[in-house]
């Protein structure tokens, strides 16, 4: 009977370690996987708008692009050939938060003209994503819009929340099958993601 208690204690003991071992590791998981989360924050009077994205930075690069046509580019779904992010809005005291998704060129990382890029996004709505921005070449800005995107970005998408909400986006670039490349040229692009709102 003595020997069965001291096995059983055993037992217990070893169910009680391996659990504290389980919820350490769980711990550090979760807190490797926030590390890896970025957000951009922007706090409106009344409300608040944010972009989520995993990963260092919120920046998407095309490298080494070969010319597609639109109808392969949108099916673009390998490594790195795609970002996904997310647009939290929280409303405070305002009724409803506008917003705008834009990308802005990064100059320096860019080799590819602005005419030979395609841009392509996705909204996730019940479960699947649908268009929202059909293949279109990087048209900047001429002047500062009213929501407060910068002159020189491209606004993708402009929404409208009146109460909150996270939206799922997914960013395609490639290049168009129109371009007329160099041989052994670098055909890279590189745009970073921003959101700007208003709350009333």
């Amino acid at each position: 009977m003595k020997e069965n208690n001291k096995v059983s204690k055993k037992f217990v003991i070893f169910i009680l370690l391996v659990c504290i071992l389980f919820t350490v590791i769980l711990i550090g998981l979760f807190t490797m996987f926030d590390k890896n989360q970025g957000k951009v924050n922007e706090n409106l009077a009344g409300g608040d708008v944010a972009l989520l994205y995993s990963g260092n930075d919120n920046t998407f690069s095309l490298l080494n692009a070969m010319p597609l046509l639109d109808a392969d580019g949108k099916k673009l779904d390998g490594l790195n050939q795609y970002f996904d992010f997310s647009v939290k809005t929280t409303l405070d005291e305002a009724s409803n938060i506008d917003y705008e998704l834009a990308i802005t060129k990064v100059e320096n990382e860019s080799s590819i003209k602005d005419e030979d890029i395609r841009i392509f996004l996705e909204q996730q709505k019940s479960g699947s994503y649908v268009t929202i921005l059909e293949p279109s070449a990087y048209k900047k800005l001429d002047k500062t819009t009213k929501l407060g995107t910068k002159k020189g970005a491209m606004v993708l998408v402009k929404q409208t929340k009146n109460k909150d909400s996270v939206d799922n986006y997914r960013l395609r670039l490639w290049l168009s099958d129109k371009a007329v490349t160099a041989t052994g040229a670098l055909n890279n692009y590189k745009v970073s993601v921003s959101v700007t709102g208003k709350a009333s």
